[in-house]
């Protein structure tokens, strides 16, 4: 049996129906002024309307740098580009990790550099293997997430 206000009454039954009619788009008027009324209208019209805001087709423009030189502090050289572009090798990796001040953390689990330089001996070929399966297959593994606090 239903409690005194749980009763569904024909009070309640038409502030549904007129909530529900509230909230119906019943006509739209496009760009050009027409007045659209049916359903499949009104959706068309919307999805054309929508699609115009997000730009229809991508377009690719192409923006000369010499406009940004004056601001450029520096200019990667030919020979930058090439080292950044050849793989990371084991010697990269351990010195970067030595190069980092020693309290100083090079990543979200709060350990210091200092940490991992002291441990090196122990964790040095595990950690330069993760780190150089990163840049092989662009991702982290799942084991080397879970470090993270």
């Amino acid at each position: 049996m239903a409690e005194g206000g749980d009763q569904c009454t024909r009070v309640f039954f038409r502030k549904v129906a007129s909530r529900r009619a509230s909230k119906r788009i019943f006509k739209i008027t496009d760009d050009d002024g027409q007045t659209r009324t049916t359903p499949g209208e009104i959706i068309r019209e919307f999805v054309r309307f929508h699609r115009s805001l997000l730009g229809g087709e991508p377009s690719t423009q192409f923006i000369n740098l010499m406009y940004l030189r004056p601001w450029a502090n520096h200019i990667v050289t030919v020979e930058e580009s090439q080292r950044l572009l050849r793989p990371v090798t084991k010697e990269d990796i351990k010195l970067v990790i030595f190069d980092i001040a020693e309290d100083k953390s090079p990543g979200p689990d709060g350990y210091s550099s200092g940490f991992y330089k002291a441990a090196w001996p122990v964790i040095g070929e595990e950690m330069t293997w993760a780190i150089m399966e990163f840049f092989s297959i662009g991702r982290l593994l799942r084991q080397f997430l879970m470090l993270r606090c």
